[in-house]
């Protein structure tokens, strides 16, 4: 070990010269080495000496981050606020909830900032009910400096699960004084966005004083989310009417809206918009261009978008493979998906529905029987009705039924057009767990 060839440094002289080699491992272990060997009296004595913030800024793992916490105890440290939030904090970073909460719960004294941490890291981490708790536990805290500030709301709010539990938080937000704060009223938008309610997600955002680029996406993607196509494109020029200009989030969300309401002249009006603000590198832009481009026919330039693309995700393959199938180039769609493996990227459901129509639409029964293998392989058919019927459309341009055991009633609707179709008269139905809710399907067929 190194600290045993350098036992008469001091810890603040080891920890810098460690730290600039990138020795993060051995940091903390000759830190802790240092300071109890042979000596006990030695953290007492120069616990100045150590600086835990350096300690914290190195750790990599839940390992070091127990010696560190070790270190804090021995030293006494543990009663300091900043180490203790700091350390509750790098718990949760590592993905160790329960210490986070057990250094937490041992705290004699909790701030503001404590109290906002471990909320913020229980609404993260999907534990809405102990945020809650968290939340309650501030308000009943008998500190007079402890109370709820803009940072304790916009956590809750978008760790809600339910419409209800953030109507709650909005009226408590209101009680005390809270509801205007630029990120507070940011976070009230998104949520009643996310659940639909966006005549109030709109009265909120026409009354904040102040409205950044955040708050504007959050309204705009909330009207897109829900169909209102006009009206998110009303926002947007609201938006650049007040002078603020459209980022990446913004022409991502809105591409879609043009392609719906078929404005080829918009959509390029955008395009030459991201061109110029330098927003076209963005993936996200990119896909959303694809997909526009595709919408109104104009593969070339779907092609150009993808092809000036220097980092593709696999969202950027299906945009382009779908693009083709819907086109009717089915072998451009196929080779794009041979490339798309070369490269490494795996395919995912969308991925093999774009593929199963390419095929039906060559009527290749090799390729057919190959994505028809590969599904079965990873049990995708349980993941919906979406995938099982782009294969069994495949399979009926090839004139084959060899389907059993598919159990949705839209599946089996394609099942019996197929056959009739293609006069195949005997086939399986789907086996079903009575005879019950086997005739309810059935009435679903008809």
């Amino acid at each position: 070990m190194l600290y045993r060839f350098l036992p008469a440094y001091k810890s603040k002289h080891l920890l810098n010269s460690l730290t600039f080699l990138g020795f993060h491992h051995v940091l903390v272990h000759s830190t802790a080495a240092i300071c109890t060997e042979n000596n006990p009296k030695y953290v007492e004595n120069n616990k100045k000496e150590i600086d835990f913030e350096l300690l914290f800024s190195t750790c990599t793992g839940i390992q070091i981050a127990r010696k560190i916490h070790s270190l804090l105890i021995v030293s006494g440290q543990m009663r300091e606020l900043k180490f203790a939030a700091r350390l509750i904090n790098v718990y949760a970073h590592l993905g160790n909830l329960p210490s986070s909460s057990t250094v937490f719960k041992h705290m004699q004294e909790r701030d503001t900032y404590t109290w906002n941490s471990m909320l913020s890291i229980y609404a993260q981490n999907g534990q809405f009910d102990e945020a809650v708790d968290c939340l309650y536990g501030m308000l009943s805290s008998t500190c007079s400096d402890v109370r709820p500030d803009f940072y304790t709301f916009p956590p809750l709010l978008k760790a809600c699960r339910k419409l209800a539990d953030g109507v709650r938080i909005h009226c408590l937000s209101s009680k005390l004084g809270l509801e205007w704060d630029i990120f507070l009223a940011s976070s009230l938008v998104h949520l009643y966005c996310r659940f639909g309610q966006l005549v109030i997600a709109d009265r909120i955002f026409k009354e904040m004083p102040f409205r950044d680029i955040g708050c504007w996406n959050s309204l705009i993607s909330g009207f897109c989310q829900y169909g209102n196509a006009s009206e998110a494109l009303r926002i947007v020029d609201d938006m650049r009417l007040e002078g603020i200009e459209m980022d990446a989030v913004t022409v991502s969300t809105i591409l879609p809206v043009c392609a719906q309401k078929n404005d080829s002249v918009g959509g390029l009006l955008i395009h030459l918009y991201a061109v110029k603000h330098g927003l076209e590198i963005d993936v996200f832009v990119s896909n959303a261009l694809i997909n526009m481009y595709a919408k109104f026919g104009e593969i070339k330039s779907a092609q150009k978008v993808f092809d000036q693309m220097t980092i593709r995700d696999l969202v950027s393959w299906n945009s382009i493979i779908a693009a083709y199938e819907q086109n009717d180039f089915p072998d451009h769609a196929i080779n794009f998906f041979h490339e798309m493996q070369l490269t490494g990227e795996q395919p995912d459901l969308w991925t093999l529905v774009s593929m199963a129509s390419s095929i039906a639409q060559t009527r290749c029964a090799v390729s057919g029987k190959a994505v028809h293998g590969y599904v079965l392989r990873r049990f995708w058919f349980s993941k919906g009705v979406i995938l099982g019927n782009a294969i069994v459309d495949m399979f009926y341009a090839h004139e084959s039924k060899k389907f059993k055991g598919m159990a949705a009633a839209a599946m089996a609707n394609k099942m019996l057009g197929g056959c009739i179709l293609m006069r195949l008269w005997m086939i399986d139905f789907p086996p079903s767990p009575t005879p019950w809710s086997f005739w309810n399907d059935t009435a679903k067929w008809r």
